[in-house]
């Protein structure tokens, strides 16, 4: 196939006849969908063969009016011109798909391939090629982004989240050198006794223009781009030092958690991570909890299985986290050693109008207490939630009503006001979380 190059130089030749046609052209980037699974399970011999096959198929059933071009990698471009109407670029996409339906034979096997296309036209999205390129390319991720197998249409509403995400992207690289991620801190609070009984570390972003940037906004983006290695590795050593430091001012010793996120498991060496927090903080490893989503477990279930073993050999604790929000939660529940087994919020939010919430929350409780394992449950926000979770047997909790995540030296207050009154003051039972809701 004609390549980028070749592509680029055409595309320039056919505005220049659409502008004195006056006519519609279209671009399309065409994406093989899952093409790496290909790759990793049979082998990139096998992966060029399934490109070669499907260019052969693409470029005998197109129509002769379209120029079909190798981009680079599984992506490929075609250039519609002299269209009379819009729609005709409809009518090719589907055409694209059809001819696509049919299995490819691979080492004597069948293996159906979708794709994910992004489109462009011109006049309306662009005048110059490079502008049209990088539109069919926003149209593109947006495809993939709705599911894969499918095409979309390039709109201006389409850049604008796109360009936001490549800036956060950029600051982000910066955030840690420039001290702008900070940890706060939830504490878990024993109901029962009236003491905390640890805390939660959870990283934070203040950036100068942006104001507080929610995690859910950037923690995907560091998993995403492998800044995750870099931000973890500075979150377990700054959690591990903070509670050292509590301890050697004399509070009394407390687990403190840290998250793992399902690429730190997967493509980070996480024992030696750890290994590494303790021994420059010098914090006892009975003193660190490691929570792991369940839909981390999903992904790789021997590498997560050898992960979690090296990490009870270093003498941390473990806990599942999110636990009931999983395709597989009992096998799972079953498989791993966990430590602590932590209730997702999604049973916690209707327990007080939902009575089958309720019961699954009293099973789940019941289950984890016959295992001997420990018990969390998130998200609480109101006292009759508490009053109702406490009566399923569990006393550990962690949300809204009894404290927000708070920075280092308010938490650190806190510890100390708690400490000297013996206990933590419980909410009253018309108490509710609405002050946090917008910390």
């Amino acid at each position: 196939l004609p390549n980028r190059t070749f592509f680029q130089q055409a595309l320039d030749i056919a505005l220049e006849q659409a502008a004195e046609k006056r006519q519609y052209l279209a671009i399309f980037f065409i994406d093989i969908d899952r093409f790496k699974v290909v790759n990793d399970t049979l082998g990139h011999p096998v992966g060029d063969q399934l490109i070669k096959d499907l260019s052969d198929r693409l470029r005998q059933q197109l129509p002769s009016q379209t120029l079909l071009a190798r981009w680079g990698g599984d992506e490929f471009t075609l250039l519609l011109s002299n269209i009379p109407h819009p729609e005709n670029t409809q009518t090719l996409a589907e055409e694209l798909q059809s001819i696509l339906q049919s299995p490819f034979v691979l080492q004597g096997q069948e293996f159906h391939i979708t794709s994910s296309i992004g489109i462009a036209l011109y006049p309306q999205d662009g005048g110059e090629a490079l502008t049209l390129l990088k539109h069919a390319d926003i149209a593109l991720y947006r495809a993939k982004d709705s599911g894969r197998n499918c095409y979309r249409f390039y709109s201006p509403h389409l850049d604008r989240p796109t360009s936001e995400l490549l800036r956060l992207e950029t600051h982000l690289h910066y955030a840690l050198p420039r001290q702008e991620l900070f940890l706060c801190y939830q504490p878990l609070v024993d109901v029962h006794r009236g003491q905390i009984c640890g805390v939660e570390a959870l990283i934070r972003w203040n950036h100068p223009e942006f104001g507080l940037i929610p995690p859910d906004q950037f923690i995907s983006l560091a998993e995403e781009t492998s800044l995750i290695n870099r931000i973890g590795a500075w979150v377990m050593t700054t959690a591990c030092a903070q509670n050292k430091a509590w301890q050697a001012q004399g509070l009394p010793p407390m687990q403190i958690s840290v998250n793992l996120s399902a690429r730190q498991i997967y493509k980070q060496p996480v024992a030696a991570l750890v290994h590494q927090a303790l021994t420059t903080t010098g914090l006892d490893p009975q003193w660190l909890e490691l929570e792991i989503t369940e839909s981390s477990l999903m992904q790789d279930f021997v590498m997560a299985e050898h992960c979690l073993k090296e990490l009870r050999q270093l003498g941390v604790r473990v806990a599942m986290d999110d636990f009931g929000t999983g395709y597989s939660s009992l096998s799972y529940f079953r498989k791993f050693s966990f430590d602590t087994i932590k209730i997702d919020q999604s049973f916690v939010r209707d327990v007080e109008q939902d009575p089958v919430n309720l019961a699954i929350v009293h099973s789940l409780v019941d289950l984890v207490q016959k295992t001997d394992r420990h018990l969390v449950i998130e998200g609480v926000e109101t006292a009759s939630q508490m009053r109702l979770l406490q009566d399923t047997g569990c006393n550990i909790m962690q949300g809204y009503l009894f404290c927000e995540p708070l920075r280092t030296e308010v938490i650190t207050e806190k510890l100390w006001e708690w400490h000297r009154l013996g206990r933590f003051p419980l909410p009253a039972l018309n108490d509710r979380a609405g002050v946090f809701r917008n910390a």
